[in-house]
Order: structure tokens, then C-alpha cells, then sequence
């Protein structure tokens, strides 16, 4: 008896399930983004193109409300030795409502200074639930959110950067610096440089993989601190019809880095979550979730799934 084979009907196939990781490089740390290109795919377009032209490479924070959120994506020193210039614009979008929320580690878009109606690179991370800004057509844009531990980072840089931003700057940056902006600038104290890459850029790759043929599942899973994992899993279908997956962790394969629509596992709970799982070569399901079994940390059992 092959898992799900014998309780599942066969899906269609369907469209993007996640979006692509971007890798944040700062002074303070690293940070990954998952972006949400299903719900938000002009606001992550935009945002994408950005970061593949290294448009947001020698950018930098500038500046916190409250410690409710950061701000980047807008200024840069590539320039130099001019000093402070406006990140060069693309094309500007228009609000694109994603039914997404401001939610505490979110990431949005910021309207360009120039209108309220025009988005181009000006981003911010959410640090709070930042609910007034979800006000469409005044608002921000969500279109992704930090992954892991990354939030740490992001209240770091928030922590070291307490300046009140101002947009656009006045003509030395002086209202943001304690001193007048120069090319010696990035020596300042509060000054957290920015830099991005898009690690994977495939929003169809699915948390889990089962193979009929070989009765295996594979999970790409993140686990607590950040641990990034390909790990197979044996299945077995007990005769009251129980689903039941064990861990074969001798065969787990560290990942350098974390790829789009991860399984998640909640220590608390002894929940695992895959966002979407493939049979046989198609994603047929979401928010497929287990629980662990007993006292064991490898055995879990399905207790729910959802057709797509």
C-alpha cells in the first residue's frame, strides 16, 4: 500500500505556491525574504528587478518610527565621490492590493516620495503589526516576509539605527547623520549597509516530494535556529488507514541556504507543516501536517491536509 495513493485522489496541477528567497547581506548580519509572487506578483516583480540589477547593492537603512519598523531601499553611495544619491528608478508601479497585512515581519513596498501613488524601491520591514498602513490605495504594499531567525537581525539594525528617516533627505543628509553626508559616511556609527542576492528564484518548488515507486518522502525543512535540511522520510500506512512518517536522519543533507515554500517544525507543538507536497511529479496539496508520535522525534503522523 503506497502513501496517500491509497487515501488521495490524484489533483490537478497548479499554479505558484511561494516566491523566491532573497538573501540580505548587512553589517549587521544576514537575513533571508520569502516573497509571496501568488498573492503580491507585480509588487515582487518590482521588487526583483532591484535586487537582480544590484540596484539595492551599497544601500543602506535609513532610519526607524518608534522602533515600529525600518526603512531601506531608497538612497545609496554608489555615486562617490558625490556622495549621497537616490537609488536609480525604475519604472514606478501602482498600489497593487494583495489582501497581505502589515504584519510584524512583513516586508512592503513605500510609496515613492514623489506620490502616494507610485511605488518604486523604497521598502520597509515591519517590526510591529502595522495595521494603518494596510489602507489601499494610501498604504504600503506587503508582498514578503523575513524567514527563520532573520527578525533578530532586522531588530538589531533597528536597535543601532533609532534616527527619524527623513524623505528625501535635505542636500547633506544631515537630518539623518549626525554629521553631513560625505563618501566617509559608511563609517558612521548608525550607518548598516544593504545588499542583495536572490538565492532561489523557483516559487514552484514544493516542501515535499513522495515517489510512488520508491514509497520515500523527501522534505526540504527548516528547523528551529535556523537549520536547513533535505531529509527523506519512510512512510507507512498502518491497516486502520494511518498515515505515518519516520525520519531516516542519517541521510540528512545540510542546505546552505533556504529555498522557497519550506516545511516548518514547531518544538513546541511537535508540528510539521508542509506548505505543499508533490506526488508522483504533482503538487496536488497544501498545509499537509503532521504530529509527532509518542516519545519518538522522528515518527510523525497526517493528521490533516488540503486539496488544492
Amino acid at each position: 500500500m503506497r502513501f496517500l495513493i491509497a487515501l488521495f485522489i490524484l489533483a490537478l496541477p497548479v499554479a505558484v505556491l511561494g516566491g523566491a528567497i532573497v538573501e540580505v547581506r548587512t553589517s549587521l548580519g544576514v537575513f533571508y525574504l520569502e516573497l509571496n509572487e501568488r498573492a503580491a506578483p507585480e509588487s515582487s516583480e518590482n521588487f526583483l528587478a532591484y535586487v537582480t540589477k544590484g540596484l539595492y547593492d551599497n544601500s543602506f537603512v535609513y532610519g526607524t518610527a518608534d522602533l515600529a519598523f525600518v526603512r531601506g531601499g531608497g538612497y545609496t553611495f554608489s555615486s562617490c565621490p558625490n556622495g549621497v544619491q537616490r537609488i536609480a528608478e525604475q519604472p514606478p508601479i501602482d498600489f497593487e492590493q494583495t489582501n497581505l497585512a502589515n504584519k510584524r515581519g512583513s516586508i512592503s513596498l513605500v510609496h515613492s516620495y514623489r506620490s502616494d501613488n507610485a511605488f518604486t524601491s523604497d521598502w520597509i520591514i515591519n517590526l510591529d503589526d502595522n495595521f494603518k498602513f494596510d489602507n489601499a490605495g494610501t498604504g504600503y504594499t506587503p508582498f514578503g516576509e523575513v524567514i527563520g531567525n532573520g527578525l533578530d537581525v532586522v531588530i538589531a539594525i533597528a536597535l543601532a539605527n533609532q534616527a527619524q528617516y527623513s524623505d528625501p533627505f535635505d542636500s547633506l543628509g544631515a537630518d539623518f547623520f549626525p554629521e553631513p553626508v560625505t563618501c566617509e559616511t559608511p563609517a558612521s556609527f548608525n550607518y548598516i549597509s544593504v545588499a542583495m542576492t536572490v538565492v532561489n528564484s523557483d516559487g514552484d518548488l514544493p516542501s515535499g516530494r513522495y515517489n510512488s515507486i520508491s514509497n520515500e518522502l523527501q522534505v526540504n525543512i527548516h528547523l528551529p535556529d535556523d537549520d536547513y535540511l533535505s531529509l527523506p522520510f519512510a512512510v507507512n500506512v498502518t491497516d486502520t488507514g494511518e498515515i505515518t512518517i519516520t525520519a531516516r536522519l542519517e541521510q540528512a543533507i545540510s542546505l546552505e541556504k533556504p529555498m522557497p515554500n519550506m516545511a516548518r517544525y514547531d518544538v513546541s507543538t511537535r508540528g510539521l507543516t508542509l506548505h505543499s507536497l508533490e506526488i508522483d511529479g504533482i503538487v496536488a496539496y497544501a498545509n499537509v501536517n503532521f504530529v509527532g508520535v509518542g516519545n519518538s522525534n522522528a515518527t510523525f503522523k497526517l493528521v490533516s491536509f488540503e486539496e488544492i
